[in-house]
């Protein structure tokens, strides 16, 4: 009787590049034979760019896997899902990214809200350079 395979885990970033103390990164460091979808770039910032890269990822891998998806790497891999059939023995889809423009009612740390002070354009996000700034009706301020 054949014992069944230890599942390779497969790490889904986000929309970043490689950052060597993201968690993602570290964990990827910690499993052997553990291994990461390349991150985006240029037109692989599109939805069926990226699912295609994890497809291909996952086409490369025997046996079952274990998906760690992170942010936008969430959406990645349910429209993976969705679309493709791969033995996934399991997935953690941690912090999926929330679109709801409103800001929530208590905000856990001051300088994720959006605020108003400091951008000559209008409001800002918790940036603190121009290239953040929106003039948008989105925005709330921070709570006192």
């Amino acid at each position: 009787m054949n014992p069944t395979p230890e599942p390779t885990v497969v790490l889904v970033p986000g929309l970043r590049v490689h950052v060597p103390d993201h968690w993602q990164t570290l964990l990827a460091d910690r499993i052997p034979g553990a291994v990461t979808v390349p991150p985006p770039t240029g037109a692989g910032l599109a939805r069926d760019a990226r699912v295609a890269a994890l497809n291909g990822t996952l086409s490369r891998s025997e046996g079952p896997v274990v998906l760690v998806a992170h942010s936008a790497g969430v959406l990645t891999t349910v429209q993976w899902a969705a679309r493709h059939r791969h033995p996934v023995r399991g997935a953690s889809l941690a912090t999926p990214p929330d679109f709801d423009p409103r800001c929530p009612t208590a905000t856990p740390a001051r300088g994720l809200c959006w605020r108003t002070a400091g951008c000559s354009r209008g409001s800002r996000t918790a940036s603190s350079s121009g290239p953040n700034c929106r003039t948008d009706a989105t925005a709330c301020p921070c709570p006192s």
